[in-house]
């Protein structure tokens, strides 16, 4: 060839063949890393369960009541002096007036009030026939005496009254001889009763009615039952059942 200078080409080198590059253990690390932290999250959130979870079953428990101590009273001796008048009116052979004033001074040995002032009581007993008696009744006394003020009513217990209260009460009941042994009985009354304590005072009023039934089978024995309504001052009302026996010895 002219004008030229041709040279012989060496061969290209070869380079061994180059696999690309991953970077295992970086990879796996990063891998662990995210691991770990998820089970960082799923921890706390548990955590926040068990406590929100703990929370709601201490809130859904009602707090604890203390259990109830009924009060303990101690002995009250009562300490009652009386000046009675009394006077007995026979107006005709069907009609009798009993009468009593008394100056009464009473006092507690408890904390109780003392009272003094004037008792007393108006009862009158009218029978028009042989089988049919009335007796109409008006009471002013401390509990203490009208827990016993039951009337003429045959086999019927008493209802109890406060004893430092005052009581008024105004009665009248009714008994018709059936026969020579049952006797039947009714009756209307109506009390109110006042109390002072603590520097005030307290009323209350109650209306009752009732009716019962008495057997005599001997003149030593007397059987009866009573049923009775009564309203408190119009706030609660109480049904009173009750039968009873009664014994005398002679």
């Amino acid at each position: 060839i002219v004008g030229s200078r041709w040279r012989p080409q060496k061969p290209a080198p070869r380079y061994p063949e180059v696999k690309p590059y991953v970077y295992r253990p970086q990879t796996q690390s990063l891998a662990w890393a995210a691991s770990d932290h998820n089970h960082d999250i799923d921890d706390d959130y548990r955590t926040w369960l068990a406590e929100r979870d703990k929370a709601a079953a201490i809130a859904a428990v009602p707090p604890a009541v203390p259990a109830f101590i009924p009060p303990v009273y101690g002995p009250d001796k009562v300490d009652r002096r009386d000046i009675d008048f009394t006077a007995i009116w026979v107006a005709t052979g069907l009609s009798t007036i009993n009468a009593r004033l008394s100056a009464t001074h009473q006092t507690h040995s408890a904390s109780l009030p003392t009272f003094s002032g004037l008792t007393g009581a108006v009862i009158w007993d009218y029978k028009p026939t042989g089988k049919l008696t009335f007796k109409t009744s008006l009471t002013r006394d401390t509990g203490t005496e009208t827990a016993f003020t039951s009337g003429y009513r045959i086999n019927e217990t008493p209802t109890p009254v406060q004893s430092n209260r005052i009581n008024t009460i105004i009665g009248v009941d009714a008994a018709w001889e059936a026969t020579a042994k049952i006797r039947v009985i009714g009756g209307l009354r109506h009390s109110n009763s006042k109390q002072a304590a603590g520097g005030g005072s307290s009323s209350d009023s109650a209306n009752q009615y009732s009716l019962g039934v008495n057997y005599l089978p001997t003149r030593t024995i007397s059987l009866g039952c009573n049923l009775a309504h009564e309203t408190h001052s119009g706030i609660y009302t109480d049904n009173i059942a009750s039968c009873t026996g009664q014994i005398t010895f002679r």
